[in-house]
């Protein structure tokens, strides 16, 4: 690994600043943690992805004053701070991408993170056609074929543009399936550096190739009709000279006529991993032939630490806590009391995370946040895809619940995006983790919250699973998930909480607050993620 020979790192979204909207959840906050660490450690990495015109459609949101949220309105890329790529004569540097029965032209786009580069590609090309400019207008989107045209624009396109650059990487790091199509590429190249055939092509770049599953939620594995990859690859496998069948069984799983991405990674990658314990116990449910090793993923500490003061840790939470209650202030027109325990409960609104857990009992939950000697409050927040009706519904719900029966004492707050998940993992006392065990792979706002010292109250899932709660957070039975959490509150965290001395301070809490940040700055950091990765992933395939 060198500046010659860096690890690229594929990824199709990147959380890199608020503003700039290619990305929608937690796959893309943690690549942005890994390119930071990796600037950190001057390790020699490139970040490769999409640039999406009108960003990650989400739904457009009534804020809790009435007022409609703002769409995305198309940004010009250069106003983000994004460069273009150029050639010598200072034109855009054109990547050609075999696409159905054609070459389409790919630009692309070079953001920094400091001393690392991340490609950003993208097809609305004056060349291609008003169809194709469109590929990599959104992020995720629902039709079918163009995801497909974009995994081959980001794998197929991705290396090509490397090659253009001159870059020749010792390691190629696919993050969900969504990447893999970059494995062709690799392979016809390695069919004409070496003279071999295609399936000792594919067997010899695995030496170079690693894949880090993120999820075992279905609608996370991309599954495509052979039909539709045999239209979106017929350019490509002529290129080959391949028949078509050769190419897409190595997607396709026994016993079926679908194309599955993250099935075609596992194949042809050297190396793989889950991204937490569980999730690898899970994926070996799942996935038996395909072992993957255990990292469990960490969190950039210095872009989520909002501790400033390890000396006055109380005083410095406190401040946070404000912060963010002015915050709530401003989108409410309601004040929340700062002497009553903040609960938050913050991240995309899918089923599996149960954004409603805590709202199924509201008599025995209002009991409890009126209670004047010790106040109880809630803020939740979160994100959903406007073609994802069960999210819809849960928006609906806990906002209608709010509004009827918990107005001045919980909030729903719209806009939930990376700046806003700083101000709300910094800012509430406890952090509320709801998903049924097994769902959730790993999990990372818990770790950002831990940082800052809200203390964790979560099923045992994800990177969970590997902490011992003991004076430091509480765990919930995920089979009885209203009863634990309100039990929890009544009888563990809220005594303890308004435990106080004589100058009104939580000295027990507090000691809580500190070992759960030491937990996460030892055992939960990029620093350690990323070493984990050279010694378990990197390191052996470049030693054969």
């Amino acid at each position: 690994m060198d500046k010659k020979n860096p690890i690229a790192y594929f990824c199709a979204e990147y959380a890199l600043t608020s503003e700039l909207p290619i990305y929608a959840g937690g796959l893309g906050v943690l690549a942005g943690d890994y390119l930071k660490e990796a600037d950190d450690q001057r390790l020699p990495v490139v970040g490769v992805g999409l640039y999406y015109n009108d960003g990650y459609e989400t739904l457009h949101e009534v804020g809790l004053k009435g007022n409609i949220q703002a769409p995305h309105v198309h940004t010009p890329p250069q106003d983000y701070g994004l460069s273009p790529l150029l050639d010598e004569n200072q034109s855009p540097i054109l990547i050609d991408v075999p696409i159905k029965d054609k070459n389409i032209k790919v630009k692309a786009w070079k953001w920094n993170v400091g001393t690392i580069p991340v490609y950003l590609m993208d097809t609305n090309v004056p060349q291609n056609s008003e169809e194709d400019k469109k590929i990599t207008d959104h992020l995720y989107v629902v039709d079918n074929e163009t995801r497909f045209c974009q995994a081959i624009v980001l794998g197929v396109g991705g290396v090509r543009l490397l090659e253009r650059l001159g870059i020749n990487p010792s390691i190629y790091h696919m993050n969900e399936g969504f990447s893999s199509l970059l494995c062709f590429e690799l392979i016809k190249n390695e069919m004409k550096n070496q003279k071999i055939g295609f399936e000792d092509a594919a067997r010899r770049i695995s030496r170079k190739v690693v894949y880090t599953n993120h999820t075992l939620v279905t609608r996370g594995h991309d599954v495509f009709s052979s039909e539709l990859a045999s239209v979106c690859l017929s350019k490509y496998a002529q290129e080959l000279g391949i028949g078509m069948d050769e190419i897409i069984k190595l997607g396709v799983p026994a016993g079926s006529s679908s194309f599955s991405k993250s099935l075609f990674a596992l194949r042809m990658a050297g190396k793989t991993n889950a991204v937490s314990g569980l999730h690898a116990q899970k994926s070996a449910e799942v996935f038996p032939h395909y072992p993957m090793q255990a990292i469990t993923n960490g969190i950039h500490v210095p872009s989520w630490n909002k501790i400033q003061n390890d000396n006055d840790f109380w005083a410095a939470h406190c401040a946070n806590k404000n912060e963010l209650l002015k915050e709530v202030n401003q989108l409410t027109d309601f004040s929340f009391d700062d002497r009553a325990l903040l609960v938050g409960w913050a991240r995309r609104l899918v089923p599996y995370k149960r954004p409603n857990a805590l709202l199924e009992d509201i008599d025995r939950l209002k009991k409890i946040l009126e209670n004047s000697d010790h106040p109880v409050r809630i803020v939740i927040s979160g994100t959903q895809h406007p073609s994802d009706i069960e999210a819809k519904q849960f928006l609906e719900d806990i906002r209608n619940t709010i509004d009827s029966k918990l107005k001045g004492l919980a909030a729903f707050l719209p806009g939930y995006n990376l700046s806003f998940a700083k101000l709300l993992v910094s800012g509430c006392d406890i952090w509320l983790n709801t998903p049924m065990v097994g769902m959730e792979a790993c999990g990372t706002s818990g770790m950002k919250a831990a940082l800052n010292g809200d203390l964790p109250v979560s099923t045992r899932d994800g990177w969970m699973q590997e902490v011992d709660f003991y004076g430091i957070g509480w765990p919930l039975d995920s089979d009885k998930i209203n009863e634990s959490i309100l039990a929890s509150l009544e009888n563990e965290i809220i005594p303890l909480y308004f435990d106080r001395d004589e100058k009104d301070v939580p000295k027990l809490w507090i000691e809580n607050m500190i070992r759960a940040r030491h937990l996460i700055k030892d055992r939960f950091s990029t620093a350690r993620m990323i070493k984990d990765y050279i010694e378990q992933l990197y390191l052996p395939l470049l030693s054969l």
